[in-house]
């Protein structure tokens, strides 16, 4: 992955058209420098270094993000979307059928069952089951 950085690629891939560019150029720019003058050339990779630890701080998130955003415009293109009047779902509806309990949902009954009877709450790692 940290061989593309000097190709700007990682940028390219975010749309950042303006970034992906300007590592090419530095990248070209290192080249050239270092074909004529090394310590030009060191400076200009040092501050090629300073922007990819930049953007290896960030580029996670943005990824995330992005993808997450194409997965989201892909789900949503593949349905002409909710019937006409529809409200989202609701638990007294008549004639839905019950949803499971959530795990929080249950975990707050278990406690609730728990306290009732004046038992220590359940841990759920065999504590409760009677075992030796």
């Amino acid at each position: 992955m940290l061989a593309a950085f000097p190709l700007g690629l990682h940028r390219a891939y975010l749309d950042d058209r303006r970034g992906a560019w300007a590592y090419r150029v530095a990248s070209l720019a290192g080249v050239g420098a270092l074909l004529l003058d090394w310590r030009a050339a060191a400076l200009l990779g040092l501050a090629l270094l300073g922007a990819a630890a930049y953007d290896l701080f960030w580029i996670d998130r943005r990824v995330t993000l992005l993808n997450k955003a194409i997965r989201k415009r892909v789900y949503l293109s593949q349905t002409a979307g909710p019937p006409p009047g529809f409200r989202g779902r609701t638990i007294d509806e008549p004639g839905a059928a019950p949803r499971p309990l959530s795990f929080a949902e249950q975990e707050r009954l278990l406690r609730a069952m728990a306290r009732d009877r004046g038992a220590p709450p359940a841990r759920g790692d065999g504590e409760a089951s009677g075992g030796a």
